[in-house]
């Protein structure tokens, strides 16, 4: 898990940057602000989506030793 932390954080700091283009304090151009505002974007939604995909797959994970857990629980009280 400090892996995924590191990685949001890093999404953070990337996104972070380019806000400065819009400002004003660089005289930037409108097609690097418009690139810059696609590249923000695609960063939020890759970090949104590896986020979920982590989430969905630690649900499963636990769903299945929650599973496993209860069958072996029933087995053990039908055996008795």
């Amino acid at each position: 898990m400090n892996g995924l932390e590191i990685f949001n954080e890093v999404c953070i700091l990337v996104v972070t940057y380019p806000t400065v283009l819009f400002t004003g304090y660089f005289d930037s151009p409108p097609d690097l602000q418009y690139n810059a505002g696609w590249l923000m974007i695609i960063i939020v939604i890759g970090n949104t989506s590896i986020n979920f995909f982590i989430a969905v797959w630690e649900a499963g994970v636990g769903f299945k030793k929650g599973a496993i857990t209860a069958y072996r629980a029933c087995k053990k009280y039908t055996k008795m």
